[in-house]
């Protein structure tokens, strides 16, 4: 027997309909795969604005499946990237070498991106 629920509203009004365990079976699986991990996930920048050195601080959550820290620049190109051993760390970066300007860190495991956060560099 499958569970009903109640439609939105439509021009029609709103109608129960139901769906079958198997339906129901598949869509807690779908849930059951989100990655919590992307909302929960942390990624903190400091100082920021930088101009000699930066901290990313990050923790995943969960272990580490290709994780990585990336920045890119405003064309997005990748000009730093750090590929990460840890579920937890504090990775310092010298951005002494980069010119002055707007980057994005991303935070990166198992081929998504989890956080994505603003870098200002000033010399």
């Amino acid at each position: 027997m499958g569970a009903t629920i109640k439609a939105a509203t439509t021009r029609e009004g709103s109608k129960p309909f139901a769906f079958s365990e198997a339906a129901l079976a598949e869509c807690r699986s779908i849930i059951a795969r989100y990655p919590a991990e992307r909302s929960k996930s942390a990624l903190s920048i400091h100082p920021n604005p930088a101009s000699t050195w930066v901290a990313l601080e990050y923790d995943l959550l969960v272990e580490p499946t290709e994780a990585a820290l990336a920045i890119r620049d405003l064309a997005g190109r990748e000009v730093y990237r750090r590929t990460l051993t840890d579920r937890k760390q504090e990775v310092v970066w010298d951005t002494r070498q980069m010119a002055p300007g707007s980057y994005t860190v991303v935070l990166l495991n198992g081929g998504r991106q989890l956080r994505a956060e603003k870098l200002i560099i000033r010399q």
